[in-house]
């Protein structure tokens, strides 16, 4: 059940990455691709948050 929710939870940031992509451009500079590089670690950070907070508040106390 957590390894489905994980999937399913990571077609979104798939979808981001890729309009992330899109929108910065890292290929066209150095500065751009610094740019990626922070933004896509932020959104990691804040992702992995979200789903631990999800899944501890919402998924293991329904085991106990």
């Amino acid at each position: 059940m957590v390894l489905f929710l994980l999937v399913i939870g990571g077609i979104p940031a798939w979808f981001f990455n890729k309009w992330l992509l899109k929108t910065i451009r890292p290929r066209e500079s150095f500065g751009r691709f610094l740019l990626y590089i922070a933004a896509s670690l932020t959104v990691a950070f804040a992702y992995t948050w979200l789903v631990v907070f999800i899944l501890l508040k919402f998924i293991w106390p329904l085991n106990k």
